[in-house]
């Protein structure tokens, strides 16, 4: 394993691996942004560069005007790998199309309505299911905060209500031109996560209704800790092909009890149920407080689970590097017409889950 180290102290960074969907051989690590030293809220000392691995540029950071011009509020910014190799950014409430071979920075429209999605403000974000034959890129933004980001955090509120918006972009010309369509969750949502599901469905789920990221900085931390307050314990679904207005279903899985606030996680599971873990809203392990440490893991089986299931037939046991290959799928009759996903799993919190997606038609 060869190692890495980087050129600039970070701490609370983005991060994304490029592979395009012509299986570039190229695949680049890419560093996003981050703080030198950690601070109780905003990005009071930020690192606005990106590094690479393997390194680009002699492993000097490429200074990032994007960074420059979202500060305070850039953290953990946002970042999708595009069917092109290029990344689509977000950061505050900012957007970007970045070509990493030729450092160039294409603006996009802002967020709409002013809402913030990166931390301190954590919203979530993915590209949704890319569908052949041509896999247009569209993205998904949900949740964060219309705060300003000038306002000092401790006249902020842990009840300081979350945005309940979900905005959409196509990633074309025509897209962009067009702009932004905005709609609205049943419920405002901060520190939500969200994952891409087999069915073409988009799950958010976690977060807080009411308050921020980071621990024991606003005005009224709950126990002095959380930023945040209201667990929201219902997870939604997201239809993205149905007509505006009957996109979101919060009837169809079942709510939890167990509060996933700050520093907890989802995932996608290879049997493709949900694992969901964490939350720990306190500086350390605390058991004590209102919001306490979580220890805890749930699954979740949404209700395809329960249904006929495609199949793989002769899967090869080892596959050499750049070589094509053939996998049969048998094909239950209740599945006929319907979409299936192919995804590259893995899961980060604070909103920041990477899962690389295509669709088919069946």
């Amino acid at each position: 394993m060869v190692p890495w180290i980087f050129a600039d102290l970070r701490w609370i960074i983005g991060a994304y691996t490029r592979a395009n969907l012509q299986l570039d051989p190229d695949d680049v690590q890419m560093v996003i942004g981050g703080m030198h030293e950690t601070s109780l809220f905003y990005n009071t000392d930020p690192v606005n560069s990106y590094e690479f691995f393997p390194p680009k540029d002699d492993g000097k950071p490429r200074p990032a005007p994007f960074l420059e011009r979202t500060l305070r509020v850039n953290l953990f910014p946002r970042a999708l790998a595009l069917p092109d190799g290029k990344v689509f950014m977000i950061a505050n409430n900012q957007t970007i199309i970045y070509d990493v071979e030729t450092n160039v920075e294409t603006r996009l429209p802002d967020i709409p309505n002013g809402v913030r999605v990166t931390n301190p403000f954590d919203g979530t974000a993915t590209l949704l299911p890319l569908r052949p034959p041509l896999y247009v890129p569209e993205v998904l933004v949900c949740g964060g905060s219309n705060s300003s980001d000038s306002v000092p955090s401790e006249q902020l509120s842990s009840q300081d209500p979350a945005s309940d918006q979900c905005s959409r972009l196509v990633l074309t010309p025509e897209g962009i031109k067009r702009g932004w369509t905005v709609e609205h969750m049943p419920i405002g949502r901060m520190m939500s996560e969200m994952v891409l599901m087999p069915d073409g469905r988009v799950l958010i789920i976690s977060g807080g209704a009411t308050g921020y990221a980071a621990v024991g900085s606003v005005a009224d931390a709950i126990s002095g800790n959380s930023n945040a307050d209201h667990p929201v314990f219902r997870p939604l679904l997201y239809t993205p092909n149905a007509p505006i207005g009957q996109r979101f279903d919060d009837k169809s899985i079942p709510e939890t009890d167990i509060p996933r606030l700050y520093h907890s996680v989802v995932t996608l599971t290879p049997h493709g149920n949900i694992f969901i873990a964490g939350s720990n809203p306190n500086a350390n392990l605390n058991f004590t407080v209102h919001f306490r440490s979580e220890f805890r893991a749930e699954y979740l089986n949404p209700p395809y689970m329960t249904v006929a299931r495609p199949s793989l037939r002769n899967v090869p046991k080892s596959i050499p590097f750049n070589h094509t290959f053939t996998v049969p799928i048998d094909i239950p009759t209740n599945l006929k017409g319907r979409d299936i996903q192919g995804q590259h799993l893995l899961a980060l919190p604070h909103g920041s889950v990477y899962l690389r997606t295509y669709a088919q038609w069946l």
